[in-house]
């Protein structure tokens, strides 16, 4: 622990307070920082020099819970088709480490690694498929946007990514949630369909049986 330096924030209000932070790293006694893991109990301590009964350096204590939360993660369709827009949704408190800001879950340039902390989507077709960018809804809300596209043809790596696909594939959204609830990682995964629907043409004739000069065929606009 580190000893905490607590200011009177006006003139004569007998009202003291100060900040601290939370790391996984080591204790930075320095920068107010103090290592906790998931379900860690958090205690400060004050001496008080003279009580209201006379008493003096009595110890007073309060008590916290740090808790991590298991992140969620969802795909706005169940089914998807060539021409969709798929958009991914993330929400994970523990992301949201500066209530100040709109944050960022940067895309992870090698999927194959499959890395903590980062979102990835794949098909059947492409397993390793693509690292994602996920963005904040707004400052302090923990919810995390990205968006990507289809194609028949190729995977294209990009923050918004091309992802390759089959009529049928399942596709997956995979969150690598690197501290659940119970302070270890875990894959968060929502799926879908991609499906491509192709359709038979139809051709006919107004008529069954025409004469000399009734004949009448009507297409793309034209008669003859």
């Amino acid at each position: 622990g580190f000893i905490l330096t607590l200011k009177e924030p006006g003139v004569d209000t007998g009202t003291f307070t100060g900040k601290f932070y939370f790391t996984f790293g080591s204790t930075d006694a320095t920068n107010k920082k103090i290592r906790v893991s998931s379900n860690a109990i958090v205690t400060v301590y004050y001496v008080d020099p003279l009580t209201a009964t006379g008493g003096t350096g009595v110890t007073k204590a309060v008590s916290a819970t740090f808790k991590t939360n298991t992140g969620t993660i969802s795909l706005d369709k169940d089914t998807y088709g060539p021409d969709d827009v798929a958009t991914v949704t993330l929400i994970d408190p523990d992301l949201n480490t500066n209530p100040s800001v709109i944050e960022t879950i940067s895309r992870d340039t090698t999927p194959a690694t499959r890395n903590l902390g980062k979102v990835y989507v794949y098909s059947t077709t492409d397993t390793t498929g693509s690292g994602i960018l996920m963005v904040e809804t707004g400052a302090n809300t923990g919810v995390f946007t990205g968006t990507f596209t289809f194609s028949t043809t190729a995977t294209t790596q990009q923050d918004s990514p091309i992802l390759k696909v089959s009529s049928g594939d399942t596709i997956t959204a995979l969150y690598k949630d690197d501290l659940d609830e119970a302070g270890g990682d875990r894959d968060i995964k929502a799926t879908a369909t991609f499906s491509i629907v192709y359709h038979t043409g139809t051709l006919e004739l107004d008529q069954s049986t025409y004469s000399p000069g009734g004949l009448t065929a009507t297409g793309d606009g034209e008669s003859v």
